[in-house]
């Protein structure tokens, strides 16, 4: 039993990984380009998302369901000459994810044992899975979840999530073209009067949108 439950969170891990992964990386976008820009947009911005509900839609399945947010941030450094970088925050989406992880961790355990979390079950549910106490259960399912976010996995997901590309802006329509064209998944953006970007993009077949803030 013991040896089970790890496996499925570990599974449950993979596919916090892969939804980070889901969110740059669905292709499909076409951006259009050559138009000189009409004024700068050059700077660094950083756009905020809520991955929740995408989350709990792949976690569904297994019976996992998070009512705390899950976020990430997301960097758009376009640059002078036109061109631009698009990046996750790995290290936002991991304090995020160990966060909520913290907050659900009983519905979590509920999900993996397929039995309710109550104060009269914990005893039998930490015997189940081989452990002397609940706590004790509560903390290697924790320790299990950090220890496979490790710099391997990290240096995979910021890697596979890095887009490299150009753009142009016209009026304050913000057109952007990667050379991987088929992994990008930006369709179109907007500079904004308070001077904002507002992208779309493409995650788990569903059209989101985000808003980039320029940092001062």
């Amino acid at each position: 039993m013991k040896y089970i439950w790890k496996q499925k969170a570990v599974c449950m891990l993979a596919v916090l990984i892969v939804l980070g992964l889901m969110l740059t990386a669905c292709g499909g976008s076409k951006a259009a380009g050559g138009a000189e820009a009409e004024k700068s947009a050059a700077g660094t911005y950083v756009g905020n998302f809520d991955m929740t509900e995408l989350l709990n839609q792949e976690t569904e399945a297994s019976g996992i369901q998070f009512s705390s947010a899950v976020t990430t941030d997301f960097i758009l450094k376009l640059n002078e000459d036109e061109t631009f970088v698009f990046d996750i925050d790995a290290d936002s989406l991991v304090s995020s994810v160990t966060e909520a992880v913290q907050n659900e961790i009983d519905s979590i355990i509920a999900g993996l044992m397929g039995e309710e979390v109550t104060a009269e079950s914990t005893e039998e549910i930490a015997k189940a899975a081989g452990y002397d106490s609940y706590d004790a259960f509560k903390e290697e399912i924790l320790n299990q979840i950090t220890e496979s976010l490790d710099e391997d996995a990290l240096s995979e997901l910021t890697d596979s999530c890095h887009i490299e590309g150009t753009y142009t802006l016209k009026d304050k329509n913000l057109s952007l073209s990667a050379e991987d064209s088929e992994n990008f998944s930006v369709k179109v953006g907007t500079l904004q009067d308070d001077g904002s970007i507002l992208l779309d993009l493409d995650a788990n077949d569903q059209n989101i949108q985000i808003t980039f803030a320029k940092q001062s």
